[in-house]
Protein backbone atom coordinates (compact mmCIF):
# COMPACT_ATOMS: atom_id res chain seq x y z
CA UNK A 1 0.00 0.00 0.00
CA UNK A 2 1.36 3.45 -0.90
CA UNK A 3 2.51 5.97 1.66
CA UNK A 4 -0.47 8.27 1.09
CA UNK A 5 -3.11 5.54 1.09
CA UNK A 6 -1.78 4.00 4.30
CA UNK A 7 -1.77 7.41 6.01
CA UNK A 8 -5.31 8.19 4.86
CA UNK A 9 -6.57 4.81 6.07
CA UNK A 10 -4.97 5.22 9.50
CA UNK A 11 -6.17 8.82 9.71
CA UNK A 12 -9.70 7.62 8.98
CA UNK A 13 -9.48 5.02 11.75
CA UNK A 14 -8.16 7.57 14.25
CA UNK A 15 -10.92 9.98 13.28
CA UNK A 16 -13.64 7.35 13.67
CA UNK A 17 -12.27 6.40 17.09
CA UNK A 18 -12.08 10.08 18.10
CA UNK A 19 -15.64 10.65 16.92
CA UNK A 20 -16.85 7.57 18.80
CA UNK A 21 -15.06 8.76 21.94
CA UNK A 22 -16.65 12.18 21.53
CA UNK A 23 -20.11 10.67 21.15
CA UNK A 24 -19.66 8.55 24.28
CA UNK A 25 -18.33 11.54 26.21
CA UNK A 26 -21.25 13.70 25.05
CA UNK A 27 -23.68 10.97 26.11
CA UNK A 28 -22.14 10.32 29.54
CA UNK A 29 -20.81 13.72 30.64
CA UNK A 30 -22.91 16.46 32.21
CA UNK A 31 -24.12 19.02 29.67
CA UNK A 32 -22.07 21.82 31.25
CA UNK A 33 -18.85 19.98 30.30
CA UNK A 34 -19.67 19.36 26.64
CA UNK A 35 -19.06 21.90 23.89
CA UNK A 36 -21.75 22.32 21.25
CA UNK A 37 -19.09 21.81 18.56
CA UNK A 38 -17.57 18.67 20.11
CA UNK A 39 -18.68 16.23 17.43
CA UNK A 40 -17.42 18.45 14.60
CA UNK A 41 -13.86 18.83 15.90
CA UNK A 42 -12.61 15.35 14.85
CA UNK A 43 -13.99 15.92 11.36
CA UNK A 44 -12.23 19.29 11.22
CA UNK A 45 -8.89 17.73 12.14
CA UNK A 46 -9.45 14.91 9.64
CA UNK A 47 -9.97 17.41 6.81
CA UNK A 48 -7.02 19.60 7.82
CA UNK A 49 -4.59 16.68 8.17
CA UNK A 50 -5.82 15.14 4.95
CA UNK A 51 -5.30 18.37 3.03
CA UNK A 52 -1.93 18.93 4.68
CA UNK A 53 -0.68 15.50 3.69
CA UNK A 54 -1.93 15.87 0.11
CA UNK A 55 -0.19 19.23 -0.24
CA UNK A 56 2.99 17.88 1.35
CA UNK A 57 3.07 14.84 -0.93
CA UNK A 58 2.40 16.92 -4.05
CA UNK A 59 4.97 19.59 -3.29
CA UNK A 60 7.72 17.14 -2.30
CA UNK A 61 7.06 14.39 -4.87
CA UNK A 62 9.65 15.74 -7.31
CA UNK A 63 12.24 17.00 -4.84
CA UNK A 64 12.70 15.44 -1.39
CA UNK A 65 14.98 18.31 -0.39
CA UNK A 66 11.90 20.56 -0.15
CA UNK A 67 10.36 18.38 2.57
CA UNK A 68 11.59 20.29 5.64
CA UNK A 69 10.72 23.72 4.29
CA UNK A 70 7.30 22.57 3.04
CA UNK A 71 6.49 20.71 6.26
CA UNK A 72 7.37 23.73 8.39
CA UNK A 73 5.33 26.07 6.19
CA UNK A 74 2.30 23.79 6.41
CA UNK A 75 2.72 23.45 10.17
CA UNK A 76 2.92 27.22 10.69
CA UNK A 77 -0.13 27.75 8.46
CA UNK A 78 -2.12 25.14 10.40
CA UNK A 79 -1.08 26.63 13.74
CA UNK A 80 -2.23 30.09 12.65
CA UNK A 81 -5.48 28.60 11.37
CA UNK A 82 -6.07 26.81 14.68
CA UNK A 83 -5.32 29.96 16.64
CA UNK A 84 -7.67 32.08 14.52
CA UNK A 85 -10.46 29.50 14.88
CA UNK A 86 -10.05 29.50 18.67
CA UNK A 87 -10.15 33.28 18.83
CA UNK A 88 -13.08 33.73 16.44
CA UNK A 89 -15.17 30.99 18.09
CA UNK A 90 -14.42 32.39 21.54
CA UNK A 91 -15.53 35.85 20.46
CA UNK A 92 -18.65 34.64 18.68
CA UNK A 93 -19.79 32.10 21.30
CA UNK A 94 -18.37 33.24 24.65
CA UNK A 95 -20.66 30.96 26.67
CA UNK A 96 -19.09 27.88 25.05
CA UNK A 97 -15.53 29.21 24.73
CA UNK A 98 -13.83 27.34 27.59
CA UNK A 99 -15.42 23.99 26.74
CA UNK A 100 -14.57 24.46 23.05
CA UNK A 101 -10.95 25.41 23.73
CA UNK A 102 -10.43 22.42 26.02
CA UNK A 103 -12.05 20.05 23.51
CA UNK A 104 -10.09 21.58 20.65
CA UNK A 105 -6.77 21.09 22.46
CA UNK A 106 -7.58 17.52 23.46
CA UNK A 107 -8.11 16.65 19.81
CA UNK A 108 -5.12 18.78 18.80
CA UNK A 109 -2.96 16.65 21.08
CA UNK A 110 -4.47 13.39 19.81
CA UNK A 111 -4.09 14.21 16.12
CA UNK A 112 -0.62 15.73 16.62
CA UNK A 113 0.60 12.57 18.35
CA UNK A 114 -0.82 10.55 15.44
CA UNK A 115 0.88 12.77 12.86
CA UNK A 116 4.24 12.80 14.63
CA UNK A 117 4.25 9.05 15.16
CA UNK A 118 3.43 8.55 11.49
CA UNK A 119 6.10 11.02 10.42
CA UNK A 120 8.65 9.33 12.67
CA UNK A 121 7.86 5.93 11.12
CA UNK A 122 8.33 7.36 7.64
CA UNK A 123 11.60 9.11 8.45
CA UNK A 124 13.11 6.26 10.47
CA UNK A 125 12.19 2.97 8.79
CA UNK A 126 12.78 -0.23 10.74
CA UNK A 127 15.87 -2.22 9.98
CA UNK A 128 15.28 -5.87 9.14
Amino acid sequence: MGEGKRFFLHLGVVTILAFAGSAVFKWLAPANLVSRALLFIPLFYFIILLLSKVVLLRLTSKDDRKFTQTFLAITVFRFLLYLSILIVYSLLVPADAVRFIISFFVFYFLFTVFEISYLYRDLHPRKN
